[in-house]
Parts: structure tokens; C-alpha cells; sequence
């Protein structure tokens, strides 16, 4: 492949090539398929076993892992270049796997970072971590990411929070009630008439005695 020709779409059609190239190979020039892989045949792990393929497709697979393993930051916090590349092999197999149930108009790509994302979430546990931080007096900065590091503004944070966790915290109404000046007041405490320094009143609740 020429150099920037690696989309996703051209990679994945050099790994379907790569695929087909092996179990041609293998059937009309055996021999060949011997001499290329005199040790262990390159393939991908199916549902049932595997699949040959050939050393091209297995690269445009690995180039495919890291191309989005650089292109996702998230991913880039989770795993490394290296595991991306093998998670990709992984996918292509279960890509393989459900193509004969996907509908017709289903694009191959998005259906790849799918089972991609799936791979990645099954064997990561992702944990989100809050500090509340002031960097700008201005009221006008919007939210930001610097990497994997996200800057919310305060509301956005919020939905933050339910994006992740896919539900309404039940502190948000107190959170919001907080940040818009709504105080929360207590009865006073009643207090005994009587002098505590001369002797203790049994009243438990008094403020002077206990």
C-alpha cells in the first residue's frame, strides 16, 4: 500500500483480499501456501476455528489497530499500539462472523469499530475520576479536552455524569440547588433557661449543656 492509503475502508478491503488470497492459494497452489508459511500460517479467530490469511491482510489488519488506536484518545488511555493491533485481528473475526446476519445496508466500517469498541470495553474497566478546578474567571470558556483529560463547565459536567453512569445521579437536584444559591436551613435548637453553671439541665438537646 501507498503511503496515505491507509483509511479504514482501503485496509479492511486489503484484509478481505488477504482472506480470499489464502483460501485461493491454498486450494490451487498449495505448495506455495508451504513455502510463504513454512511454520505457522497467519490467521484469524473465528467462531468455529479460523481463518487463513495472508501476510499482507494480517499487516493491514495490524496497520488498521493502530491507525485507530492513534486516532482515539480514549483508546490511547486504555491500551497500548501493540493491543490495538491484536484487538483488531480479534474483530475481523467477529466481523467475519456476523456477515451473513448483517443487513445489506450496513457499512463495513462502522460495523468493524463497532465490534471493535465491544472488544476493547469487555476486557478494559474504565474509571472516571472528578476534581472540581478553577482555570478561567471568564464566564464565556467552553468545555475542553487537553488528551484524555476533559474540562467541564459545571452543567456540562453534570451531563457528563449521566452519559456515563446512563442514569440521573440522585444528587443532582442538591448539586444544582447549591450552585444556585438555594441554602438549606435547620430548626434552631432549643436552649435551656437555667444557668449551666450552676448545674447541667436533662434536657439532651440543649445547646448550652451539651
Amino acid at each position: 500500500m501507498s503511503a496515505g492509503s491507509d483509511t479504514y475502508e482501503t485496509l479492511l478491503e486489503e484484509a478481505t483480499k488477504g482472506l480470499a488470497e489464502a483460501q485461493r492459494t491454498i486450494k490451487e497452489e498449495p505448495g506455495k501456501w508451504r513455502a510463504a508459511n513454512p511454520f505457522l500460517a497467519p490467521t484469524i479467530p473465528v467462531k468455529d476455528g479460523s481463518h487463513f490469511i495472508a501476510k499482507e491482510g494480517l499487516a493491514a489488519l495490524h496497520q488498521l489497530g493502530r491507525k485507530w488506536h492513534d486516532n482515539d484518545s480514549t483508546v490511547k488511555a486504555s491500551i497500548s499500539r501493540k493491543a490495538a493491533a491484536q484487538l483488531a485481528v480479534q474483530a475481523f473475526g467477529n466481523l467475519i462472523d456476523a456477515a451473513q446476519t448483517l443487513p445489506g445496508t450496513a457499512l463495513v466500517k462502522t460495523e468493524f469499530l463497532r465490534l471493535l469498541q465491544e472488544r476493547l470495553d469487555r476486557q478494559t474497566k474504565r474509571e472516571f475520576f472528578y476534581f472540581p478546578v478553577r482555570l478561567f474567571e471568564q464566564d464565556d470558556v467552553p468545555s475542553f479536552s487537553v488528551g484524555p483529560v476533559h474540562f467541564y463547565r459545571r452543567h456540562d459536567w453534570l451531563d457528563a455524569v449521566e452519559k456515563v453512569t446512563g442514569k440521573t445521579p440522585a444528587w443532582k437536584q442538591e448539586i444544582v440547588a447549591h450552585w444556585n444559591g438555594a441554602e438549606r436551613f435547620e430548626p434552631a435548637r432549643p436552649r435551656c433557661r437555667r444557668s449551666c453553671q450552676v448545674r447541667r439541665c436533662l434536657r439532651v438537646d440543649c445547646d448550652d449543656c451539651h
